[in-house]
């Protein structure tokens, strides 16, 4: 059993066992939501560092993703933000990540209470 789990949703037209997977779509949520099960599903805003090599701009860039933070922060203000990031990349790129999003003003809590 998980308290809570980071998600991209992966969805397909058509009932299930009988799927459209060519209209596959992919669904972030903006906020905490609840699965069909009633388990929390914590928002990843800002998206995720590509791997294994992390390009140095572009889509899953450090840089791509601290853009992204101070776009979201400058347009709601209290907001939550979530990034996703593979262990398997090292801790130099998470490094960059975490010192950029504190100089954007974004602090780090649990996402589960202790």
């Amino acid at each position: 059993m998980f308290t809570a789990r980071f998600e991209r949703g992966n969805y397909a037209a058509g009932l299930p066992g009988h799927e459209d997977l060519k209209t596959l779509t992919e669904q972030t949520p903006p906020y905490l939501v609840r699965d069909v099960y009633g388990g929390p599903v914590l928002p990843e805003t800002l998206g995720y560092v590509i791997g294994p090599h992390v390009p140095a701009t572009g889509q899953g860039s450090v840089r791509a993703i601290l853009a992204a933070a101070a776009v979201q922060k400058a347009a709601v203000r209290d907001n939550v933000a979530g990034v996703y990031y593979h262990p398997f990349l090292g801790t130099t790129p998470l490094r960059q990540l975490v010192d950029g999003l504190r100089h954007e003003g974004y602090r780090f809590t649990s996402p589960v209470p202790s």
